[in-house]
């Protein structure tokens, strides 16, 4: 990250008018030596926004965020402190100072942006002018979306032809190959030669807050495969920090304070078309912890708009990993609220507004959102036969463990409280002093670590990346925790092994406090749950499950994996018995006396539940 000279930052703090600046954006009047209008960062009808053009600096008494040109670029733009100084600094025609390496990856990130700038433009001339079949094609797709003239111009929407064109183009323009093959526009074949990476295909423009192209997303006309092609990783892109229609949205998300996730390009301008505008989607990824960091900047509530179907349904259980402290008035400067919409079953945004009646019928949707955390609870719920007792005892476990991360927090409790009444009502004699012990069970996972903006702005709530399980690579973890990290792995994988193996582990079987944590989760599961929806929920309470167990190939039958399962349940149990018998003798040692009565009787029982141990192992 670029560092600037003080004295640059003073030169671009000065050359900056930031009641002009201001005012590009909100509506200004004068009052004696300041200006006022209304905040932009909140809804008010009276202003409360304040600009002091002497002291170069703006205040908001309703909401109380205030701070000086860079902070208003910073919050306004969603961009880091260096990048708010390098945008004031283009702004004002000033040259920075900045260190030699860090100023040639930001000359090579121009360049890429230049190269992404001129392919847009193409693509886009492309689809208008060009009289060839392709496009003909490519505009009769998008007229059938609703989509004419003046949305797809908007929006840069464009069509690449392929076959060399766009590479001819850009090379006329005087663009170096390394720079198109950076921008991931251009690719080389098998060959070494310079080709076009997108045929014939529907091109979006994919741009940064700011509005600069950066990356593009093809959609394919007919039957091609894959239907959807996105650009690469680049200097400029990186997939799980991007969000697309950002720029179009982040003035409307401000003003309403709230953000609509959905999930594809279409959907985002047909919703923008129908009055949505603080729409916004993710670009051919799971939405991160990096995009709700970002969106928390513009916004206080997110809500996530699936398809109605199992995939979208699935597709919410995945989004119970955002719950963290940003839900918690008391863990969050600025709690995050995160709601939930399922569209009706066979609807995709799109369609549902293209209906008569259907941005009405969206709008009631989103006003009767459902918290994330509720509908995480419920669709737990939702898995067991609640009239018995043997299942109400694992429905509890597994609707306790969306609130691991809030543990401590009043909203853990408000919702531990609705869990124990859920649980009463079907007769169960479990109230709130219980289901608070079972969240107490649980570890809380470590809060995710922020770097610096290095500006003067508040720090952005402070989201969950997960990370709780041992993140080194296998050849270093001790023996105990690969031993632990198979047996799990097998576990969720294999459900004869989970059935076989689940009631004869112990709490103390597990010396990592995850990998104890991830087994009292997996104990609460539903015997005939599979294997991906398994990894789904368990990654959604527990971070880096998911990941846990892609290390893993299991390939024998049944019958060895399951004796395999039961070795590794023997070895752990052998391993914790061994180094309690280590840790007594050595704090005997330690002590500088003789071995007690006492001493000798506690030892003499580990070496005896030892050897029943062993003696026991191939009675299973």
């Amino acid at each position: 990250m670029p560092r600037y000279a003080e004295d640059d930052l003073e030169r671009v703090r000065d050359a900056t008018d930031i009641v002009q600046l201001v005012s590009e954006r909100v509506e200004l009047r004068q009052k004696g030596h300041t200006f006022w209008g209304c905040c932009p960062f909140h809804n008010e009808k009276t202003p409360s926004f304040k600009v002091d053009p002497d002291r170069k600096n703006w205040h908001c008494f309703g909401c109380g965020e205030g701070g000086d040109a860079f902070t208003y670029m910073m919050k306004t733009e969603q961009l880091t402190f260096p990048e708010a100084v390098a945008a004031l600094a283009e702004r004002a025609h000033i040259e920075l100072t900045e260190d030699p390496r860090a100023a040639q990856a930001a000359g090579r990130a121009k360049r890429v942006r230049a190269v992404c700038a001129d392919t847009a433009e193409y693509y886009g001339r492309y689809l208008r002018q060009s009289k060839r079949e392709g496009a003909a094609r490519a505009r009769t797709y998008l007229a059938s979306r609703g989509f004419g003239t003046e949305i797809a111009q908007e929006w840069q929407l464009g069509y690449a032809p392929g076959y060399g064109m766009l590479l001819a183009h850009l090379t006329e323009r005087g663009h170096a190959a390394d720079d198109m093959l950076a921008a991931n526009v251009i690719i080389k074949d098998v060959k070494g030669n310079l080709r076009d990476r997108f045929f014939e295909r529907v091109m979006f423009p994919i741009n940064d807050s700011q509005g600069r192209c950066i990356a593009f997303g093809g959609r394919v006309i007919g039957d091609g495969h894959p239907k959807y092609l996105n650009s690469n990783e680049t200097p400029v892109f990186h997939k799980s920090a991007q969000l697309y229609g950002l720029d179009h949205a982040k003035q409307a998300i401000l003003n309403s304070r709230t953000a609509l996730i959905v999930e594809g390009y279409t959907d985002v301008i047909a919703l923008h078309a129908h009055g949505f505008t603080h729409a916004v989607a993710t670009l051919g990824t799971a939405l991160t912890a990096t995009h709700v960091k970002l969106l928390s900047r513009f916004a206080g509530r997110i809500v996530y708009l699936f398809d109605g179907d199992e995939a979208g349904r699935r597709a919410a259980d995945r989004a119970v990993q955002f719950v963290d402290a940003t839900l918690s008035q008391e863990f969050a400067a600025s709690p995050v609220k995160l709601d939930v919409v399922l569209l009706p079953a066979g609807l995709d945004p799109a369609d549902l507004v293209a209906q008569p009646g259907g941005t009405e019928r969206l709008q009631q949707l989103l006003d009767a959102a459902t918290p994330l955390l509720e509908y995480a609870i419920e669709r737990r719920f939702a898995r067991w036969n609640l009239t018995r007792p043997e299942e109400r005892q694992r429905a509890l476990v597994d609707a306790v463990s969306v609130l691991r991360p809030l543990k401590g927090s009043l909203l853990a409790t408000e919702y531990a409280n609705r869990i124990a009444d859920k649980l009463s009502a079907t007769g169960a004699d479990i109230g709130l002093e219980r289901v608070l012990d079972e969240l107490n069970r649980l570890k809380v996972p470590p809060p995710a670590q922020s770097g610096s903006s290095g500006g003067a702005a508040a720090p952005a709530p402070a989201v969950n990346y997960g990370g709780t399980l041992p993140v080194r690579e296998p050849l270093m973890l001790t023996t105990d925790e690969l031993v632990e990290r198979e047996l799990l792995a097998l576990m969720i994988r294999v459900p004869a092994v989970r059935r076989a193996v689940a009631d004869r582990l112990d709490e103390g079987d597990f010396s990592h406090p995850t990998y104890h944590d991830i087994a009292h989760l997996l104990r609460a599961q539903p015997p005939q749950s599979d294997a991906s929806a398994l990894i789904d929920t368990l990654d959604a309470a527990i971070p880096g499950v998911a990941r846990m167990v892609a290390d893993y190939n299991f390939s024998a039958d049944e019958p060895t994996l399951r004796a395999a399962g039961y070795d590794m349940l023997f070895r752990l149990k052998e391993m914790r018995l061994q180094a309690d018998i280590r840790r007594r003798r050595a704090a005997i040692a330690d002590s500088g006396r003789p071995a007690s009565k006492q001493d000798l009787s506690a030892l003499l029982q580990m070496e005896q539940n030892l050897g029943e141990l062993r003696a026991r192992r191939f009675d299973e």
